[in-house]
């Protein structure tokens, strides 16, 4: 996501991405037009927009699910949200400054009471973030009246509102239930969408514990817990699922059914191609158990063939980065993230294994490949090779919101088009653009004269598959 360096850090242009799980976040035609008031039952009525409106009434008052995105009450006195995503939670706020009484999941209130927190620290956090949570926080705060969690009952009128705990969206959604004119409503918020589908993975990303996976390799790593909160949802046999934004919903068991099994196909056939299996082996049983169940096997790729020796003698691997080394003793470097690589050619240098390092390629942006190139130049002035694709993501970090972000911008770059060919000493360089890992991601292939070829992909794959552990790095 590129944030204009131009607007206020709450401002953000997304582009969508087409992934090939596109079936879990396509989005019903009309979502964002208008509809008319629906009566759900006599005392039951839905208003849908951007985000759902539900209105109980019962003997002239008047209880809110979500919020009035239309401004179609003026009051209300209570509104139930289920969780704090600015996205959906800005639909409640004129009935609570109206004077309703927002009820709020517990394990999320701090998000809609002391969002300062949060805001006053995001324009440096947001730098070297390897948690991803979402940053669609509310940007004021919103009075909250009481909290819930799973197993409290709120009681209002002749009504007893029942409240279950479902994590998976976020990490403390709640959901409601609540039996109206002889029907078992649920509110689930934002945990499924119309008929099996669910608003985005993006999401979902998290750490794991007890596979001790951290944030950034958590790759959907809510989705065990999104699973088992649909099935919780199941159980309560509600007659009609309110999300809080798309299609009212029916047939509740069959929806859930439909969007676990695809959750689990689109978990599976990530789990058999990722890298991640290649770095933490049977971490990734404890993530396949999780979501798909402990009788599944996964279908796990073969792992690709692997040189066990040593590199050729003309490269030096440095931590995550390579060094080309010449005849002549010139140098090439692939990356630089850390003082240690730095402090290493200088070393080689006073040994007299290299004489000059004569240019710099970045595979891509993320700072354990980037953090010290600025640091690098200063000693070693030299080209700076990118490809147009990594062009604006280096020199303008902060104009982006991605994982693993530099603060550094990179301005002495060298941009050669997709496919470019130079000779340099004895070999001949040819850059790619090369999404993989990342959207911004670049490869160079190198062709010594006495043969040799090596393709350097940065961290695009492993020999256990495509190494993609983080949705936003997609997004």
């Amino acid at each position: 996501m590129r944030m204009p360096s131009s607007v206020h850090p709450f401002s953000f242009e997304t582009r969508i991405v087409a992934v090939t799980v596109a079936l879990l976040i396509s989005m019903m035609p009309g979502l964002c037009i208008a509809s008319p008031p629906e009566t759900l039952s006599p005392h039951v009525t839905v208003v849908r927009g951007a985000v759902n409106g539900v209105a109980i009434e019962r003997a002239g008052h008047r209880l809110v699910v979500y919020g009035d995105p239309e401004r179609s009450w003026e009051t209300a006195e209570l509104v139930l949200f289920t969780h704090s995503r600015r996205d959906v939670a800005w639909a409640g706020r004129a009935l609570v400054e109206n004077g309703a009484e927002a009820v709020v999941p517990a394990d999320e209130a701090d998000q809609f009471s002391k969002v300062e927190d949060f805001w006053s620290g995001f324009w440096d956090k947001r730098f070297h973030d390897y948690a991803q949570q979402s940053t669609r926080v509310l940007t004021s705060p919103l009075r909250v009246g009481r909290t819930v969690r799973g197993g409290d009952e709120l009681g209002w009128q002749d009504l007893s509102v029942r409240v279950l705990d479902t994590p998976g969206y976020t990490r403390g959604s709640v959901s409601y239930f609540v039996k109206v004119d002889g029907q078992e409503y649920g509110f689930v918020g934002d945990l499924i969408y119309g008929d099996g589908r669910l608003m985005d993975l993006y999401s979902l990303q998290d750490a794991v514990p007890e596979a001790r996976i951290g944030g950034y390799h958590g790759y959907a790593g809510r989705i065990g817990d999104l699973i088992a909160s649909l099935k919780k949802v199941a159980e309560q046999k509600p007659d009609i699922l309110v999300p809080a934004r798309g299609p009212v919903i029916r047939d509740p068991a069959a929806a859930i059914d439909r969007l676990i099994r695809r959750l689990q196909a689109v978990y599976e056939n990530y789990l058999s191609i990722s890298a991640g299996r290649w770095y933490f082996h049977d971490q990734y049983d404890v993530l396949a158990s999780r979501a798909l169940g402990g009788d599944v096997k996964v279908p796990w790729m073969p792992y690709a063939a692997t040189i066990e020796k040593t590199p050729p003698d003309w490269i030096v691997p440095i931590q995550n980065s390579r060094l080309i080394v010449a005849r002549d003793g010139s140098a090439f470097l692939v990356d630089c993230g850390s003082r240690e690589i730095i402090d290493e050619l200088a070393k080689l240098k006073n040994q007299g294994r290299i004489a000059s390092i004569d240019g710099l390629f970045i595979t891509h942006y993320h700072d354990d490949h980037t953090e010290k190139i600025n640091e690098f130049l200063s000693a070693h002035p030299c080209p700076v090779y990118v490809t147009p694709i990594m062009e604006d993501v280096t020199r303008h970090p902060g104009s982006y919101r991605l994982p693993a972000m530099t603060a550094n911008p990179i301005d002495r770059l060298t941009v050669v088009p997709n496919g470019h060919r130079m000779s340099w000493k004895e070999f001949t360089l040819t850059f790619y653009d090369f999404p993989g890992q990342t959207l911004y991601h670049d490869a160079m292939l190198v062709e010594r004269d006495a043969g040799g070829k090596i393709f350097f992909i940065g961290d695009s794959f492993t020999p256990s598959g495509l190494d993609d552990y983080c949705l936003q790095n997609r997004n």
